[in-house]
């Protein structure tokens, strides 16, 4: 028997290992998250993220950035902005659907622990995906301090499934 005969069998069985091993699950029931941003969060960033158009006339703007559990990228936004433009940013997003409140929402299922309890006229929460991304889940939380301005929570989070 040639000793190229019996390589043969052997270089196959350490292929099969060799492809066996490449292709197992990592344990992990996530994928690798995307690299996070580099830099201070932007209002053109946290716009082509939720897929939601800001007011025309949002003030006080503050974006964090962090990684959710799975290691889904995450932006929370906090904004003022006139009753109106709260009442359209709800309205003209792509499949973001608004509830009227009469109380905060109990913070299950919130990134934020801590929501305004004083308001003129009840809350509003709006929640829906981002179509154009896939598994970005976004939801505000809306406050009117008076009747003609309003507060805004905004949580958007990419779930980071497979």
């Amino acid at each position: 028997m040639s000793t190229t005969m019996t390589m043969k069998p052997v270089l196959a069985i350490a292929t099969v290992a060799l492809l066996a091993v490449s292709c197992s699950d990592d344990s992990s029931p996530h994928p690798d998250p995307d690299p996070m941003p580099t830099g201070e969060p932007t209002a053109d960033e946290l716009v082509d993220f939720t897929g939601l158009a800001l007011p025309d006339d949002v003030q006080d703007l503050e974006i964090e950035r962090s990684r959710n559990e799975s290691g889904g990228l995450v932006y929370t936004a906090t904004f003022s902005t006139s009753a109106k433009g709260a009442d359209l940013f709800c309205e003209l997003g792509d499949n973001f659907s608004s509830y009227d409140l009469s109380s905060p929402p109990d913070g299950e299922g919130w990134l934020a622990e801590e929501f305004p309890e004083e308001t003129v006229d009840g809350y509003t929460e709006c929640t829906g995906a981002n179509l154009e991304r896939d598994a970005v889940n976004r939801r505000a939380f809306i406050s009117y301090p008076d009747e003609d301005s309003a507060d805004v929570l905004l949580e958007a989070e990419h779930l980071n499934t497979r």
